[in-house]
């Protein structure tokens, strides 16, 4: 659809004006929502999600539903399969490839068509990581590229189903993660954002953004999340605001729905997401949501499900005592030796973060570097497992943040942190 990235983009700033004028969308919007793709240093996640969408109506230029005269339903099944990698502590690199089937009841154009769509590829990197207590815990910003892997003339020849708009789309944004609750069953987390979105064949280029509150578990088990999506059109189709009607934003590639080619569209659309989360590094999830308002764009609902999976919590990286100053962080002088200890009180595999039961008032100071190390079964330091720098301290307590592991181990609670000397 004209008017909007293949997926969302975020910036504080945008959330608010989209809110009070919901935002742009194209197509792919109903099924691809802007997330922000994060994921510990040498960890890889692996996603594959199954989704159907369904739509028959459209949302008229001025937010009203109706039903195109040609136009009877819009039914997709579409598969992802999503990987994000933490190529540093603060670069990530993900992708998404995607196909889909689609199935157009319609007078004017109806059929079936099959293949693959807009396929992703961008880069993550976390400029701000705060203490895992702050008000502001991190701050990431997100270049993306999408960019299709079909070609509407073929479609159009044979008069099947556009699956998509054929755009190659670029969208630069910021997401902002903050802490609302934190307790022994897990934690209550806020993600807001923005971005730009350029898209290519003269389609209105857009403000993606999103807002959502989720539930993340201690230690395994049901979490959730819950969130409104959107995206705001700059207006740049050269088309002009004079054809919006729906007799001319009626796509023929999508036999009267708005699925594609739709003049400055917008969208707000629900979303809910349940997930359980095994111990082995599982985690199960399933999707709902519903689009509550448009403007020139589709109506629907969509429900999907899959399962994500972390494979490796590092590469296999040297034995401290023989990595140089450089290599270790300017601690290692050739036979390491510590001379601090402390424990580890709580952990946040997924924002790479851990706290200590020390703080300033034994002199833990920003910047310090840490050792992880198991903890055996007589309390003393077995193998060390990664490493961490404070990024906050209170005169008690010292958050880290993990810039590197050792071994392909779960950091827990208790295990053993050592400071090396300089």
């Amino acid at each position: 659809m004209r008017g909007v990235p293949h997926s969302l983009k975020w910036l504080p700033l945008a959330v608010l004006p989209s809110l009070l004028c919901p935002s742009l969308t194209r197509a792919d919007f109903t099924t691809h929502h802007w997330e922000n793709h994060r994921a510990a240093p040498k960890v890889l996640q692996a996603r594959l999600e199954a989704a159907y969408l369904l739509s028959d109506t459209n949302f008229d230029p001025d937010g009203f539903r109706y039903y195109p005269a040609t136009f009877s339903s819009y039914q997709k099944l579409q598969t992802d399969l999503d990987a994000t990698y933490g190529l540093s502590a603060r670069l990530a690199l993900f992708g998404r490839a995607s196909w889909a089937r689609i199935e157009l009841k319609s007078t004017s154009r109806p059929g079936n068509s099959f293949g693959l769509t807009d396929q992703t590829l961008g880069l993550n990197f976390r400029v701000h990581q705060g203490s895992p207590d702050g008000l502001i815990s991190a701050i990431d910003l997100q270049a993306q590229g999408d960019f299709p892997l079909y070609d509407n003339q073929t479609t159009d020849t044979e008069q099947t189903p556009r699956l998509g708009d054929q755009t190659l789309d670029g969208t630069i944004g910021a997401f902002v993660t903050g802490k609302l609750y934190r307790g022994r069953a897990g934690e209550v987390s806020l993600t807001g954002g923005g971005g730009y979105t350029y898209r290519t064949r003269d389609f209105s280029a857009a403000l993606p953004w999103s807002i959502e509150a989720g539930f993340e578990p201690a230690a395994g088990g049901f979490g959730g999340q819950l969130g409104l999506f959107g995206v705001a059109s700059l207006s740049t189709d050269p088309r002009g605001e004079s054809l919006l009607t729906p007799a001319a934003l009626t796509s023929v590639g999508t036999g009267g729905s708005y699925m594609s080619d739709a003049i400055n569209p917008s969208l707000a659309t629900l979303r809910g997401r349940v997930t359980y989360e095994t111990s082995n590094g599982f985690e199960f999830f399933a999707v709902a949501s519903s689009t509550v308002f448009g403007r020139s764009a589709p109506g629907g609902v969509l429900f999907a499900g899959g399962v994500q999976l972390s494979l490796g919590k590092s590469s296999a990286a040297k034995d401290p005592a023989l990595m140089s100053p450089r290599e270790y962080g300017k601690s290692n002088q050739g036979l390491v030796s510590y001379a601090f200890e402390a424990r580890v009180l709580r952990v946040n595999d997924r924002l790479s973060m851990i706290k200590l039961d020390k703080g300033s008032a034994e002199g833990v100071a920003t910047g310090q570097i840490f050792d992880i190390f198991r903890a055996q079964a007589d309390r003393t330091a077995g193998e060390a497992v990664a490493r961490a720098q404070v990024t906050s301290v209170k005169s008690d307590e010292a958050a880290l943040t993990i810039v590197e592991y050792f071994k392909e181990v779960w950091i827990e609670e208790g295990f053993i942190a050592k400071r090396p000397l300089q």
